[in-house]
């Protein structure tokens, strides 16, 4: 399952691009504001891998901006024994990405409609929890299986979108050649 992730708020932009399979998957990310770009790749196939720039490796993995300077450009391995290993590797398969279109609380169908040429089911969501509101509309194949094509969200009036790409197509989550071990006292404050 191909996905794409965008998000435009506060004078920038966050995109992420996955590839998820049933075992193994790939993302991409990037985070552009006032100029800066920070960029990361992850790799899931057994372990995560993950990688990029000091400033993606500080901002969007949350290392401390020693170690992203220090690591910048170099694969990172965490092994599935990690407590950080989960964290790592949701949404980069499908089981993970299809569980976030479920919010929970209030669920409502609207009626078919037509998107992007297909039939297409409807369903919008609203939740809040601990202070933050979040509601998607979610558009689902009506014809053959039953895969979501888009959601749209809004997080504390914040919008977004997720396009979801072919699917049936493996990813090719290749296991870098050189990585470095993990270590969780790399992680700065969230």
């Amino acid at each position: 399952m191909d996905w794409t992730y965008r998000l435009s708020a506060f004078g920038g932009t966050s995109e992420e691009v996955f590839h998820d399979g049933k075992k193994d998957g790939t993302m991409t990310a990037t985070l552009s504001d006032g100029g800066q770009v920070a960029k990361t790749s992850m790799v899931l196939d057994g372990k995560v891998y993950f990688e990029g720039n000091a400033l993606g490796l500080d901002e969007l993995e949350n290392l401390t901006a020693a170690v992203a300077d220090k690591e910048a450009g170099h694969w990172i391995a965490v092994p599935r024994s990690s407590a950080y290993f989960r964290d790592y590797s949701n949404d980069l398969t499908v089981g993970s990405a299809v569980e976030e279109l479920y919010l929970g609380g209030s669920v409502e169908v609207l009626p078919t409609t037509t998107f992007k040429g297909q039939p297409a089911f409807v369903v919008k969501e609203a939740v809040t929890s601990k202070g933050t509101t979040v509601d998607e509309t979610i558009y689902i194949r009506a014809t053959g299986l039953e895969l979501p094509l888009q959601v749209l969200l809004t997080v504390d009036g914040v919008s977004g979108a997720i396009v979801y790409g072919p699917w049936g197509k493996p990813p090719a989550a290749k296991v870098p050649v050189k990585s470095v071990p993990f270590q969780s006292t790399w992680l700065g404050k969230s």
